[in-house]
C-alpha cells in the first residue's frame, strides 16, 4: 500500500505497473492525495507500506508519530514555474505580473507544498497577488 502525493500519480502508477511485472503475484495499491491528508490518515492508523510526501513537514509529522523502518529519503525536488496560456495574452513576463488585477491567476492553496512555496516567494519579493486570485485546495502539479 503506497500513500503518495497527488503530484506523483502518473509517475508512481507507471512505476507500480513495472514493479508488479517484475514481481509476479504482487499487487501495488495507491492512495493519492494531498500530503497533509495522507499524513493525517497515517497518523490515524491507516495501513501503509510506503509514504511519498511532497514536502518534508508532512513526512516529519508521520515520522514523529509512527514507528518507521529506516530514515526518509529525498528522491525528487519541486521547482516553481509560471505557466501562461498559448501566446501569453496577459503578457506575463515575471513574478510581478501576479499583482496585476486584470489577470486571472491560480495559485495552489498554502496547505500544499507548491502553495506554501509560492507564498514564500511572494513574501520575499514583496508582491501581493491580485484580489482576483483563486486557490485550489489541491492540484496536480
Amino acid at each position: 500500500m503506497v500513500f503518495a502525493a497527488a503530484s506523483l500519480n502518473d509517475a508512481f502508477t507507471a512505476i507500480g505497473k513495472e514493479f508488479e511485472k517484475a514481481n509476479p503475484g504482487t499487487t501495488v495499491r495507491f492512495n493519492f492525495a494531498a500530503s497533509s491528508t495522507l499524513a493525517g490518515q497515517i497518523t490515524q492508523g491507516a495501513p501503509v507500506n510506503v509514504f511519498a510526501s511532497a514536502d518534508q513537514a508532512q513526512m516529519q509529522r508521520v515520522v514523529s508519530a509512527e514507528p518507521v523502518a529506516g530514515k526518509p529519503v529525498i528522491f525528487a525536488r519541486n521547482k516553481l514555474e509560471i505557466a501562461v496560456p498559448k501566446n501569453n495574452p496577459g503578457h506575463v513576463d515575471g513574478l510581478a505580473a501576479f499583482g496585476k488585477p486584470e489577470l486571472k491567476t491560480a495559485i495552489c492553496a498554502p496547505q500544499v507544498p507548491f502553495g506554501a512555496a509560492a507564498e514564500q516567494v511572494f513574501k520575499a519579493a514583496g508582491i501581493t497577488p491580485a484580489p482576483n486570485t483563486w486557490s485550489r485546495p489541491s492540484a496536480r502539479y
